[in-house]
């Protein structure tokens, strides 16, 4: 199928609820912040709709 602008004919369905995006955002921060401490941190994302999911996760990280 051809990809036409819209997500009409394409399989919709939800497969991550908010809250588990939450809590696995939650759960991954809360590994990295020991991994990071007194580092200097550069998050560059690279794949296509992951600014939004970058800017979720460095919301979550201590500023310093």
């Amino acid at each position: 199928m051809a990809y036409n602008g819209t997500m009409e004919g394409f399989n919709q369905r939800m497969l991550l609820d908010r809250n588990s995006i939450e809590k696995g955002l939650d759960a991954l921060a809360a590994r990295l912040i020991p991994r990071l401490e007194g580092e200097d941190v550069t998050v560059i994302p690279i794949l296509g709709g992951a600014m939004i999911f970058a800017a979720d996760l460095v919301r979550r990280l201590p500023a310093g």
